[in-house]
């Protein structure tokens, strides 16, 4: 499912959005709203890879490394999801799956931003 939704969205916020409501729902719990959070991080990088099929050699590598970017950010969240959960869970001074949720997209971003820049 967390493959496909961003496809059909194009928006990893949009996704976040729908995962809150399923929290608040009880229809998910904190492991697998992260893993569809991360699913929507990534997914996000199809809009890339479709204009990129219409542009020059140098922009196709922007895309090729958007997705690396991406793929390595979700791949060290993923492995660690547990530990990255708990964190989540550490920082959120609300019981409410939905804050949870909401700070564990905030902070795969802020960690991903980081990561990101660092690089380049």
């Amino acid at each position: 499912m967390e493959e496909f939704s961003p496809l059909l969205i194009q928006s990893s916020s949009a996704l976040t959005a729908l995962v809150i409501n399923l929290g608040r729902s009880q229809l998910i719990q904190l492991n697998g709203a992260v893993a569809m959070i991360l699913g929507g991080n990534l997914g996000t990088c199809f809009t890339g890879v479709i204009a990129g099929f219409s542009v020059s050699p140098k922009a196709r590598l922007i895309v090729l490394g958007q997705i690396l970017f991406n793929l390595i950010g979700v791949s060290l969240v993923f492995v660690f999801l547990q530990p990255f959960s708990w964190l989540i869970e550490e920082i959120t001074a609300s019981t409410l799956i939905e804050r949870k949720i909401a700070n564990a997209h905030t902070v795969f971003n802020i960690i991903f931003f980081f990561n990101n820049h660092a690089v380049l």
